[in-house]
């Protein structure tokens, strides 16, 4: 974006901005992009955290019998100690484990409640951008691009993350 204003090309600038904004006032097309994005990782995430869930039933199941074995004599109390010990330490690694998948799933729900939100917040401010003027545009413009490079045919756009 230029310092001063010269006025070059800056309807196509600012056409290219708000078209690519308008693809994401269709609902159907941000659920597209966001679940493109996510499912790979939703699931194997999902798959992960099913693991740890049986990993942590199965260490349960080695408490109980680690303690059946103690009564009948089978181990004795140092033994039953020393692989509870293990287990336990076990048991932290996969719960912490398990918390972090959690609020990631928890995140995953937020994320498509925004999904749902997206389309009408694109759509006001493609209205609300066209009743501006020029000056206050471009100001605009600034706080959501990092980069525009304007050649013949085309215009390549770097959005702020």
């Amino acid at each position: 974006m230029c310092e001063h204003y010269n006025g070059h090309s800056t309807t196509k600038l600012e056409s290219a901005v708000l078209e690519y904004l308008s693809q994401f006032s269709d609902p159907d097309i941000v659920k597209q992009h966001i679940e493109s994005a996510d499912q790979t990782e939703l699931s194997a995430r999902e798959t992960e955290l099913k693991d740890i869930e049986l990993a942590l039933a199965d260490l349960d199941s080695q408490f109980t019998q680690n303690l059946r074995f103690m009564r009948r004599g089978v181990l004795n109390e140092q033994e039953s100690v020393k692989a509870n010990n293990i287990a336990r330490e076990q048991v932290s690694a996969l719960q912490a484990q398990q918390g972090s998948l959690v609020e990631w799933v928890d995140q995953q729900k937020e994320r498509e409640q925004t999904t749902e939100r997206v389309p009408g917040m694109v759509k006001t401010f493609i209205e609300d951008f066209q009743a501006m003027e020029p000056r206050v545009r471009k100001s605009r413009l600034q706080t959501i691009l990092k980069s525009a490079h304007v050649l013949r045919n085309s215009i390549e756009l770097e959005f702020r993350t």
